[in-house]
This record gives structure tokens, C-alpha cells and sequence, in this order.
């Protein structure tokens, strides 16, 4: 009866990981800021920085969007990102560099790696409603 259990419980999270892609990640390491910038499409990184988040809140709310986003494969024809986001560090790291594609209200934002095979990330609606209102600002 506990083998019964134990191969149930197996295959329940062995569905669940199939269900859902794999997350985005970042440094496990302080971030610094959170800068912003208009796209000039997949695959570069536009340096000059519209707007930063230096706050805690803002740098955490945009941590757990970036965080919580699962690769999923997307559709955007040839749509160019509406942001460039750079991660900046506290120590000397490496930034990390994602192009960011803003939802609707209550739809998914995509995310992507600037550097990467073109895998996509998509947040849920709440997460694109938090980007939103942050954005705004």
C-alpha cells in the first residue's frame, strides 16, 4: 500500500512539472536596479535607460515577474519587444538582459533572454496587471 502511494504521489508531480514549463531565472545575488528601455528589437540591447527602479518594492515586484514567468512557446511576428530590461547586480556580475513584451490588462506578458534560441516566457495575468501599474509610474 505505501509503494501504491508513493508511485501516486510520483507521477502527480511528474504530470504537474509536465504541465508547466520551466521558469525564468536570475542570479540568486542582490540586485541593484531594474533598468528600462525602448527596444531596438530581438537580439539587441538598447543602452540608453528610459527609466530605472531602484526601490525595494518595485525591484521585488519585478523580480517575482520575471520569476514566475514559464517558458511557453509564443507567437510574435516579428513584433519588436516594447522594452529592453536590464538586471543590474550589486556585485560585479554580468547583467542580465530580457526583452519584455507588455499584456493587455489581465493577459500574459513574453518575456525573453536577449541572448537565447528565441524561447519565450509568458507571466500570468496578475503579473502583467503588476507590471502595468508599475510602468505607469
Amino acid at each position: 500500500m505505501k509503494s501504491l502511494y508513493i508511485a501516486i504521489v510520483l507521477s502527480a508531480f511528474i504530470l504537474i512539472g509536465c504541465v508547466k514549463g520551466e521558469p525564468m531565472v536570475l542570479l540568486d545575488e542582490p540586485i541593484k536596479a531594474i533598468h528600462f528601455s525602448t527596444s531596438k528589437g530581438v537580439g539587441e540591447m538598447n543602452e540608453t535607460i528610459l527609466f530605472s527602479i531602484k526601490e525595494d518594492a518595485g525591484i521585488k515586484t519585478m523580480e517575482k515577474v520575471i520569476l514566475t514567468a514559464v517558458q511557453e512557446p509564443t507567437v510574435i511576428n516579428e513584433q519588436l519587444p516594447d522594452y529592453d530590461v536590464m538586471v543590474e547586480y550589486k556585485k560585479d556580475l554580468p547583467t542580465h538582459a530580457i526583452h519584455l513584451w507588455v499584456g493587455e490588462q489581465d493577459e500574459p506578458s513574453v518575456l525573453m533572454y536577449m541572448v537565447s534560441d528565441g524561447q519565450t516566457f509568458l507571466t500570468t495575468g496578475d503579473m502583467t496587471n503588476s507590471l502595468r501599474e508599475m510602468l505607469v509610474k
